[in-house]
C-alpha cells in the first residue's frame, strides 16, 4: 500500500469516527434500534423477541408488529406487561435468567437493550445460555448494554456493567482465558456502535499553582469555545450472528 493509500484509508477511518462521535454521543435509544433493524430479517414469517421490552418502543419504532407474523415481547414489569398487553398480542411477563419460553433454536431475532446491567455474573451466564439455547443456526442477538461511567449506578438497578468481550469469550471463538465453561463458539461478531458522552473540559486537570493553573483552564475553556470535546466511551449495541 502506497503513501496515498495510507492517506486515503487514515482518511477513512476518521470520518468514520467523526460520524459515529456526532451520531451516538446521546442518551436516546433510537439511533441504536436503526443499528439493530439493519439486521432484521427479510422474511415476515420470522420469529422476533425483544426482551425488557419496557413501552415497547424498539418493536413501535420500526413496526415489527406490522412486518412480522409473530414479534413476542418480553418484561419483567407487571405494569409494562399490562400497558404492552393492550396493545400487542404476544407479551410476556418474564424474568431473566428464567427459561425462555421458546423451543430450541425456535428464535429467528433476539434484542435486548439494557438488560444484561441488572444480571450479576452467574445470572448474565445462565442468561446468555438461554438465548444461546432458542436462537436458531442464522440468526442474530444483538446487545444493547451500558459500560462503565461516572453515571452507571445513579440506576439503583444496575448491578455490574458488562463490556463486549464477555460476550466474545463466551459466544465466538476465542483464546482468551475464561473462568466458566464455553457456551458457544458459533458466533461471529457482524457490528458494533459505541454510545458516547461529553464530558466537561473544564473538570479534571488543573495545578496547585495559581499561575499555571489559570492559563490552564483559560486554555480549556478556550477549546470548549471552538467545540472541541473528549468522547468517552459509555454504551455500546453490538450484534451477533449464530452461525
Amino acid at each position: 500500500m502506497g503513501r496515498t493509500d495510507n492517506i486515503k484509508a487514515s482518511y477513512r477511518r476518521w470520518m468514520e469516527s467523526y460520524r459515529c462521535r456526532k451520531q451516538y454521543s446521546t442518551m436516546e435509544r433510537v439511533p441504536f434500534y436503526e443499528v439493530a433493524g439493519r439486521f432484521l430479517p427479510s422474511h415476515g414469517t420470522a420469529t422476533i423477541v425483544d426482551i425488557g421490552s419496557g413501552d415497547g418502543l424498539f418493536v413501535r419504532h420500526l413496526k415489527l408488529d406490522d412486518r412480522y407474523e409473530r414479534v413476542f415481547l418480553l418484561d419483567s414489569n407487571p405494569e409494562a406487561v399490562k400497558h404492552l398487553s393492550s396493545l400487542y398480542a404476544n407479551v410476556v411477563a418474564y424474568t431473566a435468567p428464567e427459561r425462555l419460553p421458546f423451543e430450541d433454536e425456535a428464535v429467528d431475532y433476539i434484542h435486548c437493550s439494557h438488560m444484561m446491567e441488572h444480571l450479576d455474573p452467574l445470572e448474565l451466564y445462565t442468561f446468555v445460555k438461554e438465548i444461546d439455547r432458542v436462537l436458531s443456526p442464522g440468526g442474530s442477538l444483538v446487545i444493547s448494554t451500558p459500560l462503565l461511567w461516572t453515571r452507571f449506578y445513579d440506576d439503583l438497578s444496575h448491578v455490574k456493567p458488562y463490556n463486549p468481550d464477555v460476550f466474545s469469550h463466551y459466544l465466538c471463538k476465542s483464546v482468551a482465558p475464561r473462568s466458566r465453561q464455553v457456551i458457544s463458539d458459533r458466533y461471529a461478531l457482524a457490528e458494533i456502535v459505541y454510545r458516547y458522552s461529553m464530558p466537561d473540559l473544564t473538570e479534571g486537570w488543573g495545578s496547585d499553582r495559581m499561575f499555571v493553573d489559570f492559563p490552564m483552564q483559560a486554555w480549556k475553556f478556550f477549546l470548549l469555545k471552538l467545540g472541541i470535546k473528549k468522547a468517552v466511551k459509555n454504551g455500546y449495541t453490538m450484534v451477533l450472528k449464530k452461525m
